[in-house]
């Protein structure tokens, strides 16, 4: 399974003069063990219109664009997601899988939390829409610097990304990340509540969870639907 490390502090620290809390995502190695996850099949809400919802599924995804690192993953790891144990699958198998990790399923399972979070909060979606839209850009951005750290064994240039933000941006992140009331938003987005944590150690160990929260479904799914055998992970 894939975990993603997140650590705010240590790069915070080295950057004070900014004035909020920068996100970084280191991807790690694929570890051994897969988060239950069930995939939703919950509706809009009648408040909300097809293009709301269609909004809110593309800033989520934008900010957290788990369907980008997947596809940098697979040019690394060509087996992936079953390089530690090829043999478990035929080459069908894995290219079924592979394919169906697509940017357009796992787009599908963010819409279904989309539906179920906007159920519940159908009187925050304008708002939410609007903030997202000033933060995701730079949530992505963070992102993918860990992401490409990961990748290529290149430090990321953090400082780069804050020098690139505006203040707009950056107390838009804050609010998303850390304010009480955006807690169910930052779930659906995927990052749960790694930044509501008070320690460097807490924060890595909730940002282990981030991948198996995005992840996970997407990779169970695309499974069920090659017909490989969960022992193939393992």
């Amino acid at each position: 399974m894939l975990y993603i490390r997140t650590d705010t502090r240590p790069v915070w620290s080295r950057h004070r003069r900014a004035a909020a809390l920068m996100l970084c995502i280191g991807m790690a190695a694929l570890g051994t063990s897969v988060a239950h996850a069930a995939v939703s099949s919950a509706v809009p809400d009648s408040n909300a219109s097809e293009l709301q919802m269609t909004q809110l599924t593309d800033l989520v995804t934008q900010a957290m664009p788990m369907s980008e690192v997947i596809e940098m993953i697979k040019v690394k790891m060509p087996n992936w997601p079953f390089q530690d144990h090829p043999d478990a699958v035929t080459p069908e198998q894995l290219a079924c899988v592979r394919a169906q990790t697509s940017a357009d399923n796992y787009k599908a399972l963010v819409r279904s939390d989309v539906a179920d979070y906007v159920h519940i909060h159908p009187d925050r979606v304008t708002d939410d829409i609007i903030l997202l839209t000033t933060a995701a850009p730079l949530l992505k951005a963070s992102v993918m610097a860990g992401a490409n750290q990961a990748a290529t064994d290149t430090p990321a240039d953090y400082r780069k990304v804050i020098d690139n933000s505006t203040p707009e941006q950056m107390l838009a992140m804050l609010s998303v990340m850390k304010d009480g009331k955006n807690t169910d938003l930052r779930k659906v987005i995927g990052f749960g509540n790694t930044h509501s944590n008070t320690s460097t150690a807490d924060n890595q160990q909730a940002g282990r969870s981030v991948a198996a929260d995005r992840l996970a479904p997407l990779l169970l799914k695309s499974m069920a639907t090659c017909h490989v055998p969960m022992k193939a992970l393992y």
